[in-house]
């Protein structure tokens, strides 16, 4: 426990509840003029930034009346509107001309799509810092056709990317400026290039003609890695190396590497509570146990109430294989996204057979897309809702207290891991300690770490730990009971983090 750690994991440890490190980039989309479609393509741009929470989105139709203090609220902004073969009165005023290259040059992002670097002719700068556009009696482009977009230059946006095909609109000698860098080509035509506006970073994608086309796998992860790019000047988003693809059934949602499971949300299950096994590493080190001999209630990665006045919702009966309180799910609508992140929404309910819920619960499950190391995070965020009668959340009581056991004080999320997790070691908080997070890793790298959100009632949690199961649990209700009177609600936020690092710490 006194060992000295290292962190590897800083941009997967902070929760969207906010316990956090790396904040989600805030991008700005430019969008309600364009000679292609903007009023598809705006919303799908801003779909697959979203989908997986590494990136927030807002969008104005009215570029023109952007200024400074609008333009500081973000990281990077990208333009899907232009002025081509528009009127002059759509062009932009002197003071916001100039809060963009201030913007830029301070060190902020600019990413131009397709027919958004066609703008601005009389503007040198803005060609500048898009890199390329469309000249006049130069350019031009056929039909959308299939080809293959190559990458062609060592960058971190085309770090480990292989060439992929796509159907698009090419265009035939643009107009690169001699302050761009070509990062792809397609038929040998650029595709991709960057520039480096002052302390700024800009990213043009010439993909991208229509909503359809940016469907392709190829164009969000370039999309997604130019973006954060123009904005850090890192990347941390999937190269797509790693052929994940996804199994989905009535009764669960797998992410698969290779056709092997990483992870498996499971949610048909008799006894009405969701769980998650297995969970592995890439490398195919299993991290979770499903119903142990010794604990045949413990699912895995699960979350389960002790007791809810005064019923076990926890245990099973050994006899009849029943819980004395039902837990029951009573809707899921699990939402895998391209980039490999998901989304998961479900509504449940705690009561006795066949009685009125005592509590319901809206359970909101994020999954990260793994990252190039192989890391990965689970954000969990619970609200439990009251119903008629008052509720008292409880546990088996602890040493020094009436009834108190040296087993007692778990309740809520756990997790159950492998039996040759027994020699892995837990650093962060110990056994009855407070603390913000707790971890389980091998010696050789690898492990699940919990963090609790700064938002939770009686943050920082107390942890409760069996080294010999091995088996952890951010333990909300460790020395005492929670109550809730009716019509009142309580929300409990955590990330679950699986990581390839051989320590952790925040």
């Amino acid at each position: 426990m006194n060992k000295k750690l290292t962190v590897t994991l800083v941009s997967l440890m902070m929760c969207l509840a906010g316990y956090a490190v790396a904040a989600p980039v805030r991008v700005l989309i430019l969008s309600g003029q364009n000679n292609h479609d903007w009023k598809k393509t705006t919303p799908v741009l801003q779909k697959i930034l979203t989908d997986g929470g590494r990136f927030t989105v807002d969008m104005t139709e009215h570029p023109e009346q952007c200024d400074s203090a609008m333009f500081a609220k973000y990281d990077v902004i990208l333009s899907n509107w232009n002025t081509f073969g528009k009127p002059a009165v759509t062009n932009w005023p002197a003071g916001t001309r100039a809060a963009l290259l201030d913007f830029v040059r301070s060190g902020k992002g600019f990413v131009v799509v397709h027919a958004g670097s066609s703008s601005f002719y009389d503007w040198p700068e803005y060609q500048q810092l898009a890199g390329v556009s469309w000249k006049r009696g130069q350019t031009s482009h056929g039909k959308p056709h299939e080809f293959t977009v190559m990458p062609v230059a060592e960058h971190p946006i085309t770090h480990g990317l292989d060439p992929f095909t796509t159907t698009d609109e090419l265009w035939v000698k643009s107009g690169v400026e001699t302050n761009a860098f070509v990062l792809a080509t397609g038929d040998d035509q650029p595709v991709a290039l960057v520039t480096w506006p002052g302390q700024g970073r800009g990213f043009t994608l010439l993909l991208g003609h229509s909503d359809t086309f940016m469907a392709n796998s190829g164009f969000q992860t370039l999309l997604r890695r130019g973006v954060e790019w123009a904005s850090t000047g890192k990347v941390s988003a999937p190269t797509g190396k790693s052929e994940f693809t996804w199994q989905q059934t009535n009764g669960s949602l797998a992410l698969l590497n290779h056709g092997e499971t990483v992870w498996k949300l499971n949610f048909a299950e008799p006894d009405g509570k969701p769980f998650f096994h297995p969970l592995r590493l890439l490398d195919g080190t299993e991290l979770t146990r499903l119903r142990p001999k010794d604990h045949p209630w413990h699912l895995g990665l699960w979350w389960s109430w002790k007791f809810i006045n005064g019923v076990n919702y926890w245990e099973l009966d050994r006899k009849t294989g029943r819980y004395e309180g039902a837990t029951e799910i009573v809707r899921v609508r699990a939402m895998p996204n391209p980039d490999h992140s998901a989304r998961v929404e479900m509504e449940l309910s705690y009561h006795l057979p066949q009685q009125a819920p005592v509590l319901t619960e809206k359970r909101l499950l994020v999954v990260s897309a793994p990252d190039e190391q192989g890391n990965y995070a689970i954000d969990w965020d619970s609200t439990f809702v009251v119903g008629a009668q008052d509720v008292k959340l409880d546990r088996t009581p602890i040493l020094g207290q009436p009834g108190g056991q040296s087993w007692g004080g778990y309740a809520g999320l756990s997790v159950r891991l492998p039996e040759a997790a027994k020699k892995w070691t837990f650093t962060g908080a110990a056994n009855g300690q407070h603390g913000d997070w707790v971890d389980f890793s091998r010696p050789t790298g690898g492990g699940v770490a919990i963090v609790d959100s700064p938002k939770n009632p009686r943050h920082p949690s107390l942890w409760y730990l069996i080294q010999n199961m091995p088996f952890f649990t951010p333990a909300f209700l460790y020395k005492e009971p929670y109550a809730l009177p009716s019509g009142k609600s309580l929300t409990l936020c955590y990330r679950v983090v699986i990581h390839t690092s051989q320590t952790w710490s925040h």
